[in-house]
């Protein structure tokens, strides 16, 4: 079996549990073999109240919703376009033409007395974000791999094969924070080894872009 097929079979496994996943998610730190996202239904619920139903699959799309005031703080004094640029560090011609024609098309945001302010509220429906990397035989570099997409993810895992799981210093998986999963792949028996830290992902516009994709691709979300 390649590395492939194991992270097929694992997929399955996890799809087969009602679990939502996707492939080869590019994290700006990697692509994990395997992505599951946990969803919170109650700001999911929020999302189509408000009718966020539009999907923003640009991570540039965060980096000026975090900068932006919001409609609904009384002190707020709305945001020009060139300090979006100056302050985001994006042309204000890419700012004004792909990124506030998005948000304003989708109801994310509203032009007032010249500049911009942010318009109920964008809502994440990520609960928790799981990123897996799967090797055969290669644990060390999946050590590393796994340990980078926390910049990312919620909890993160090296899954193995039975094996070959006896290979890996269980000491280096607690010390990096990366869960240690055994996957068969002939009989799907599945054990966590080694819980993961409870990550807190540095870079949110990347997790943020990742949860975007889930709402994309998964027709369950878009009902």
């Amino acid at each position: 079996m390649n590395e492939a097929d194991f992270v097929e079979k694992l997929q399955r496994f996890y799809e087969n549990k009602n679990k939502l996943t996707l492939r080869e998610v590019n994290f700006s730190y990697g692509r994990p073999d395997l992505v599951i996202l946990d969803v919170d239904r109650d700001k999911f619920k929020l999302r189509e109240k408000r009718e966020q139903f539009s999907t923003l699959l640009n991570r540039k799309f965060f980096e000026v919703l975090s900068i932006m005031p919001d409609i609904d703080d009384r002190s707020a004094t709305p945001i020009g376009l060139r300090e979006i640029s100056e302050r985001s560090g994006i042309s204000q011609s890419y700012v004004r033409s792909s990124i506030l024609s998005e948000l304003k098309s989708g109801g994310f945001v509203k032009q007032i007395d010249g500049g911009y302010v942010k318009v109920n509220g964008w809502v994440p429906i990520a609960k928790t974000v799981t990123a897996i990397e799967a090797k055969l035989s290669d644990w060390k570099r999946g050590i590393w791999q796994a340990n980078r997409y926390s910049n990312v993810a919620d909890k993160v895992y090296l899954a193995m094969p039975p094996e070959y799981i006896h290979r890996v210093d269980i000491d280096e998986c607690k010390r990096k924070g990366v869960g240690l999963i055994s996957f068969d792949p002939l009989t799907s028996k599945h054990k966590v080894l080694v819980k993961p830290s409870k990550q807190v992902p540095q870079d949110r516009p990347v997790r943020n872009y990742v949860t975007e994709l889930f709402l994309d691709e998964h027709a369950l979300l878009r009902g």
